[in-house]
């Protein structure tokens, strides 16, 4: 069974070492609350992370898998390089004084260290310092407070299409001409919104294609 860290609350009473052996979990280091709270450290790192935990089961069984009584084996991490042209367009973007942020689905943690690979957030900095931001905060923000502080945010992470909709129209009531670059059907609200708009899709034969469109005003 392969669970998302983030859904990584439930009771876990045993684990196995690597030889072989298991072990139930006490209080202390071998804890699950331990096992959680390095979490966040290995996705800062490693951009994905995964949890693969055992459960007996019968066979034979159709009742459905209940998330108790699982056995952690261990935690997964998995990472997309990073494409070598995307931080010099990057770069090549703030060289410029285009102003690059990234709007993502993945948690801060994930999203922090995808950030700081591609050159959009430096090595030190935090999401205390209102540069990192979780799309149900900015939303949630007020109007005032969405005005203040969205030329400052870089990253916006867990967020929605309605979230990144959100951010385009502050960005263009500051007076700021706004591209938006997409990759699904979900982002078409923002996508229009934009002053100029790049969506990407992937065909049946691998290219990345390029739609381009200026909106105007």
């Amino acid at each position: 069974m392969s669970l998302s860290l983030s859904t990584f609350l439930t009771p876990i009473l045993h684990f196995v070492e690597s030889g072989g052996q298991s072990g139930r979990l006490k209080a202390g280091a071998e804890s699950p609350d331990n096992c959680i709270s390095i979490i966040p450290d290995r996705e800062s790192k490693i951009s994905k992370c995964g949890v693969l935990e055992l459960k007996d089961v019968n066979p034979n069984g159709q009742q459905k898998i209940q998330d108790n009584g699982l056995i952690l084996l261990g935690l997964v991490g998995l990472k997309d390089p990073c494409r070598p042209s995307v931080k010099t367009t990057v770069e090549d973007c703030q060289y410029v004084r285009v102003n690059v942020k990234m709007i993502t689905g993945d948690n801060v943690f994930t999203a922090t260290a995808i950030a700081t690979e591609f050159g959009i957030l430096k090595l030190n900095e935090k999401m205390d310092d209102g540069l990192v931001v979780e799309g149900v905060t900015f939303h949630n923000y007020t109007e005032e407070e969405r005005m203040e502080k969205v030329d400052k945010i870089c990253v916006m992470a867990r967020s929605s299409p309605l979230d990144k909709l959100l951010m385009v129209q502050c960005l263009k009531k500051k007076g700021h001409v706004v591209a938006v670059t997409v990759d699904g059907t979900n982002d078409a609200p923002a996508l229009k919104e934009a002053d100029i708009g790049l969506s990407m899709g992937i065909q049946g034969s691998g290219k990345r294609k390029f739609r381009y469109r200026h909106f105007g005003r």
